[in-house]
């Protein structure tokens, strides 16, 4: 049976914190509502929340890990053998699987003895076009999609790079639809005043920053 009912539990949400109740799983996936029957499991109680990930393991004891509801952990270097070939370093991250799974940190020195096997690495990173400030423009625009300034913007710049409001755009209704932990968020923006010229109540209120992800929309 693939269905499990969770009942009398303590659920631990990172979203929505702590509740009493049941939890529903359906195919590794919590669901609102089940297709069938499902196994119940009476937890009387107890706490009912997300694996827990270690990211400083001195030790990777599966039966230890298991009973302690920690299902990934960050293997630090000094292992025997030390964690410093990639054969020893592939060796560990598969030994957990797959009730554990194991990230081993490897050694940045042969033996962790502080001195590198060649000639010290020079690594150079450079970020093309960041991701994660794109937003969308849409409705009454010019040129409506979805745009990446690799910066932050405020509404009204972010309208200037759909090309502008139309000539029939409601300014005193724009809306910026935002994804938050909770659900979709409705930010309303009246630009019809500052098209006007006037700057009497402007404030970063009147004026938000446009985030990653967000939805501006123009009626």
């Amino acid at each position: 049976m693939s269905a499990l009912r969770f009942i009398n539990a303590r659920i631990v949400c990172p979203v929505s914190g702590i509740r009493e109740g049941e939890l529903l799983v359906e195919s590794d996936r919590i669901v609102d509502t089940l297709s069938g029957d499902a196994e119940t499991i009476d937890c009387r109680g107890k706490t009912l929340a997300p694996a827990i990930i270690d990211v400083a393991a001195f030790k990777a004891d599966k039966t230890a890990c298991r009973r302690g509801g920690i299902a990934r952990v960050a293997l630090m270097p000094d292992q025997s053998p030390v964690l410093d070939d990639p054969g020893i370093v592939r060796r560990a991250a598969t030994m957990g699987k797959p009730e554990l799974w194991i990230h081993p940190l490897a050694a940045a020195t042969k033996g962790l003895e502080g001195q590198y096997r060649t000639a010290v690495p020079q690594v150079t990173v450079s970020v093309k076009t960041p991701q994660g400030m794109q937003f969308s423009v849409l409705g009454k625009v010019r040129s409506p999609g979805s745009f990446n300034p690799g910066r932050y913007v405020n509404v009204l710049e972010a309208l200037s790079f759909a090309g502008g409001p139309t000539e029939f755009a409601s300014l005193g209704n724009v809306v910026i639809l935002r994804k938050t932990p909770t659900g979709a968020q409705a930010v309303r923006v009246r630009l019809s005043d500052l098209m006007r010229g006037s700057t009497d109540n402007l404030s970063n209120e009147s004026l938000p920053l446009v985030r990653g992800g967000d939805t501006v929309i123009v009626p």
